[in-house]
């Protein structure tokens, strides 16, 4: 496709250049609905395919390719998806790995096969190792920005909930007991979501309405309703922020 998209934006040949730039943003959509979707859909995918002796990891998209192509090509739209999915990544994670770590040869090579089991289970990786020195800055800066936006989410939401509960002006003991297991329940389940992002760095996923959580019994109905609502509400707000966050203004 990329040789088509080469001579259609050599001679200006405007209805194929577009064409072809629909077809990879649907890959790397500019829209959170449609990154949603895309994630439910390979969500599905990766279900079908997860524990096969193939890696699933090559049929899907990497983002390295779609950030120099958006580069070379002019096609900005699509690096804010692009560099949100390379945040979601570890570094070792790198793709150059694949091919020797599915060989089944690592010769006891601890790190191939820690590699050869990261992509059995269906995770993804990205040419790391070709990102230029500005990107790599880019990157750190992005996870930066995006970790300090979603602690403060957390922290915020704590907060607000813990003055709508249902219990904040308790009228005896047992509402002051009541109050204080909401308080410790609210801090438990702002610090699970921290944990959770520690561990998937993926915090367009966690705030989702529909992510699976278990809330602390303890947490009475008005506060997890309240706390959900205010981390789910500002997923928009860290999607639209996430170019800001990356500094694509040099582009």
């Amino acid at each position: 496709m990329e040789p088509i998209l080469r001579l259609a934006t050599k001679y200006d040949i405007k209805w194929i250049r577009d064409d072809i730039i629909r077809i990879i943003s649907e890959d790397w959509p500019p829209e959170l609905e449609k990154w949603d979707f895309n994630e439910d859909e390979l969500d599905v995918f990766k279900s079908h395919r997860v524990g096969g002796s193939d890696n699933v990891d090559l049929d899907l998209p990497e983002p390295y390719e779609a950030i120099r192509i958006a580069l070379q090509y002019e096609i900005p739209d699509i690096l804010t998806a692009a560099f949100y999915h390379l945040s979601r990544l570890a570094p070792l994670a790198d793709r150059r790995l694949n091919n020797d770590a599915m060989s089944g040869t690592s010769n006891g090579d601890t790190a191939l096969d820690l590699h050869a089991e990261y992509l059995s289970t269906g995770g993804r990786t990205a040419w790391f190792g070709l990102l230029s020195k500005n990107q790599l800055l880019q990157l750190a800066r992005g996870k930066h920005e995006i970790e300090n936006f979603f602690h403060n989410v957390c922290d915020d939401a704590r907060a607000s909930t813990s003055k709508r509960c249902q219990f904040a002006t308790p009228r005896n003991q047992e509402e002051r007991v009541k109050r204080k297991h909401c308080l410790e329940a609210t801090e438990h389940l702002s610090n699970s979501r921290l944990a959770e992002f520690g561990r998937t760095r993926d915090p367009l996923k966690i705030m989702r309405i529909d992510h699976p959580t278990s809330p602390p019994s303890q947490l009475c109905g008005t506060c997890l309703e309240h706390f959900q609502r205010l981390v789910y509400g500002s997923r928009q707000d860290l999607w639209y922020h996430l170019e800001n966050f990356f500094d694509f203004s040099g582009h």
